[in-house]
């Protein structure tokens, strides 16, 4: 085939070998994709063209799938990027999740240029959960926009758009529920003052030890995890 922007790679499928691809750049350098499945191979062949941000593709034909399909896997770009400036990853796994289940559906084949705010207001603010259909609940809708948000301000810094469109997307207002304190009478039970009484409640003594960095410093759950 003829090279072109259209598709700025070949692909060839040796026998006994993974299928390689080679790239507009340097035509004469074949790289392994580590696969056998060739619908799989082209996607992973855009990807890798879509990465390196450079002449090797149209950026005004760039899908959102072609730029965002593994965003926030834990060997994409810009997690790495992330890791590098010493930022929070932790909660990659479930923003790869919404890319997964919420955007990709939605935006996949649209072009990173013809993404509209309209679009994405029409979109966020009427999601359902993947799991049951049922409507998500407006800080979940938030925290999907915000994941989106991410993707489209990388997609400004890379050139492949001029503006986000986020910018213009109206939010919707979130209304937390209401938590009540626990009790001086209720901590006494959750949280005797003998250890020994602590490991039987919990049942073993790093479940004991949790609760009790919980109780003693108010970290959130996945920051005593961490620690």
């Amino acid at each position: 085939m003829a090279w072109s922007y259209d598709e700025p790679f070949k692909l060839r499928h040796r026998d006994g070998r993974s299928i390689e691809a080679a790239f507009i750049e340097n035509k004469t350098k074949w790289i392994s994709l580590k696969t056998d499945d060739m619908e799989k191979a082209r996607m992973i062949a855009w990807k890798m063209c879509v990465d390196k941000g450079s002449g090797s593709i149209d950026r005004k034909n760039v899908t959102f799938r072609q730029f965002a399909s593994d965003f926030f896997r834990p060997d994409s770009s810009y997690t790495k990027k992330k890791i590098a400036f010493d930022k929070s990853t932790s909660t990659h796994a479930k923003k790869q999740a919404y890319v997964d289940h919420y955007m990709i559906p939605a935006f996949g084949d649209i072009k990173l240029c013809d993404i509209k705010p309209s679009y994405i207001e029409d979109w966020y603010s009427t999601l359902t959960d993947f799991r049951n259909g049922l409507p998500l609940a407006s800080a979940t809708k938030i925290f999907v926009l915000n994941a989106l948000g991410e993707i489209l301000m990388e997609a400004v810094k890379k050139d492949y758009i001029k503006e986000s469109p986020i910018t213009y997307v109206e939010r919707i207002r979130v209304e937390y529920s209401k938590r009540d304190k626990v009790s001086a009478d209720d901590m006494k039970v959750l949280f005797p003052e003998s250890p020994d009484a602590m490991i039987l409640l919990y049942g073993d003594v790093v479940t004991a030890l949790y609760f009790s960095i919980l109780r003693d410093t108010g970290f959130r759950p996945g920051e005593a995890l961490g620690l």
